[in-house]
């Protein structure tokens, strides 16, 4: 009797159901915790009990089954939803009013005022020397020197498999 579970609970009270049919029904009462029951008092408790539990497994079927299906009808509709807005867009252009009427918003942005703006601005060239990430322009600007290719002469013939052309 560890558990606590509610499928063994519904067992115990199986048992206890049916071992108070099978050894306690000829008894006229049953003192429990100071109350009187009758045997079959204990029986009904049981079965309310057990019914009780099976009503909630069968309501908790039912609502996963129903929230499934809500699931799938919303993926639908999401679906197409986007796909009317993007029809809608097409048709009338971003900024028409008349995309209101179908319950789209046109997307506006948030308007920083001035001093978020510098912030933001500081910030972004202080990350940029930070990290040393250069626009393409910079980048242009830089010019390596390739690597001093080896000599015919030097040791590098010495050091190939043998294989490579001579001179």
């Amino acid at each position: 009797m560890s558990t606590f579970n509610k499928s063994s609970r519904v067992d115990r009270a199986r048992l206890l159901q049916a071992g108070v049919q099978q050894h306690l029904a000829n008894e006229p009462s049953l003192t429990l915790d100071g109350k009187d029951y009758k045997p079959s008092d204990v029986i009904s408790i049981c079965l309310g009990f057990i019914q009780a539990v099976d009503a909630v497994t069968a309501a908790k079927a039912t609502w996963k089954a129903t929230v499934k299906s809500m699931r799938t009808a919303a993926a639908t509709f999401r679906a197409i939803e986007v796909a009317m807005h993007r029809f809608l867009v097409s048709k009338y252009g971003a900024d028409n009013s008349v995309l209101a009427d179908f319950g789209f918003e046109p997307k506006t942005r948030k308007q920083l005022p001035v001093a978020e703006k510098a912030v933001a601005a500081e910030k972004s060239v202080a990350t940029r020397q930070a990290r040393g990430t250069k626009g393409t322009k910079q980048k242009k600007a830089i010019k390596g020197n390739p690597p001093a290719t080896p000599t015919a002469s030097g040791s590098s013939q010495q050091s190939g498999s043998g294989n490579a052309p001579k001179a």
